[in-house]
This record gives structure tokens, C-alpha cells and sequence, in this order.
């Protein structure tokens, strides 16, 4: 949680006895709950890394055209 005066506490900070759910939420004051990590596969890795290899030769060849 993130109060409207940017001091931030978390669950692990208060994790005594549902203190953390018993926190009290004011005006302003913002929920962050982070997106869940997927496990990177090796197919997901080759898809980066492919990716990134053909917008880097895209990027060369429309550069090459410019000059």
C-alpha cells in the first residue's frame, strides 16, 4: 500500500496477527498488487531473442537506406 504522502508499507512489513488487513485506508492511498511471474519457458526465450535479432537487423537495413 502507498499512502497519499509516498510512504509505502507492505505486507511483509506488517505480517503480525492480520495487521496488514486491518490497515486502515485513507483518501489517496493506492493497492499495488503485482502481476503474478510465468515461469520463462525455452520457447519464450528463443522468441525473445529472435525478436530482438530481427528488429535489430530492421532497424540496421532502415538506417543503411537513410544514409
Amino acid at each position: 500500500m502507498i499512502h497519499a504522502d509516498g510512504t509505502v508499507i507492505s505486507r511483509q512489513s506488517h505480517n503480525s496477527h492480520g495487521g496488514f488487513e486491518k490497515l486502515k485506508l485513507l483518501p489517496g492511498d493506492v493497492i499495488v498488487v503485482p502481476e503474478k511471474l510465468k515461469v520463462a519457458s525455452k520457447m519464450n526465450d528463443f522468441l525473445q531473442v529472435t525478436q530482438f535479432m530481427s528488429q535489430t537487423a530492421l532497424t540496421a537495413a532502415a538506417l543503411s537506406v537513410i544514409k
